[in-house]
């Protein structure tokens, strides 16, 4: 990874070390040639809309499952309208979910009918009678 280079602008500059040193505080070493992605989150509720607000509500969805707490923590940092948002679309994805087991029984269903020849039977009642 490069230095900053202060002769250039940050919308210029690709990584760069931006911090020093960075420990962990169990004392566990992630080896000499570990690299880290900090954002800054104690002052994203009055960023909204920020790369940084959108980066934090991608990770916390992504950890939701197996880390429930932690994602609701990162979640509580970001402006309320992106949280709601959060909310809404896992509320979306979840009917989006329900709707495809609806349609898979409802398949399975007309399926089963057809096995035993009730749907064409269906087809002859309704059938318009000759005059």
């Amino acid at each position: 990874m490069q230095d900053f280079n202060p002769s250039k602008p940050t919308t210029e500059q690709g990584l760069y070390r931006r911090y020093g040193k960075i420990e962990r505080i169990d004392g566990k070493s992630d080896g000499p040639n570990a690299e880290y992605l900090v954002i800054r989150i104690d002052d994203l509720a009055s960023k909204p809309g920020s790369p940084e607000a959108a980066g934090v509500l991608a990770y916390a969805r992504t950890v939701a499952t197996k880390y429930p707490v932690f994602a609701a923590e990162l979640l509580s940092k970001l402006p309320p309208a992106e949280h709601e948002t959060a909310g809404l679309a896992k509320r979306v994805s979840e009917l989006e979910s329900n709707l495809v087991d609806l349609i898979g029984a409802t398949a399975d269903a007309i399926m089963r009918l057809d096995s035993h020849g009730l749907l064409r039977m269906l087809d002859t009642i309704r059938a318009p009678k000759a005059a």
